[in-house]
């Protein structure tokens, strides 16, 4: 399968991070993966190339040169599917494949609850964006019922996905030594 990850950047954040491990992930398994950004920070970018994961870089004039340069990379890479983390990227993939297209849209929405979109206009004309969607997977129940309350047609395509926990690291990670905090 071929799968296009799309983020704004490679920077330190945890998005960026869960994209990475999940762009490495789908690699060793076997698929084609390209990983897309369009602002110039790379912190995780040694771990997508160390994996052999072609890295674009989209540098573009305004949100409608980005879009339709996505869409004209999308269409001569043809793939299954694109992959978008974080508000600004999900509106990006959504736009960029309005129309005729053979690829699958899965936005990730990671931290519904933390923008304010009561009194945004914006971010609510973003998120009804939405439905444009294949799918939409969020992290949490809280997320997920969020979305389907206030984006129409959301219940049939959305799913929660809860982050992961790399077991080897955490436990690597912290002292031995037992501290019972219950008692």
């Amino acid at each position: 399968m071929k799968i296009v990850c799309l983020i704004d950047s490679l920077n330190t954040g945890g998005a960026e991070r869960q994209l990475v491990e999940l762009a490495t992930g789908l690699k060793r398994r076997g698929h084609e993966v390209v990983f897309c950004i369009y602002h110039q920070l790379y912190y995780f970018a040694n771990a997508i190339e160390q994996e052999g994961i072609e890295l674009v870089e989209f540098k573009y004039k305004n949100k409608l040169d980005l879009i339709l340069k996505i869409r004209s990379r999308c269409k001569s890479l043809n793939p299954d599917i694109i992959i978008s983390y974080l508000l600004g990227p999900n509106a990006i993939a959504i736009l960029s494949s309005i129309g005729k297209r053979n690829w699958k849209v899965v936005v990730t929405e990671l931290s519904l609850l933390n923008h304010n979109s009561r009194g945004n206009i914006r971010l609510k004309m973003i998120r009804q964006l939405y439905r444009l969607a294949d799918w939409i997977i969020s992290n949490s129940y809280t997320n997920m019922n969020y979305i389907q309350e206030n984006v129409n047609y959301t219940k049939a395509i959305s799913s929660v996905v809860w982050n992961g926990v790399d077991l080897e690291e955490f436990n690597n990670s912290y002292p031995k030594k037992r501290v019972d905090t219950f008692r």
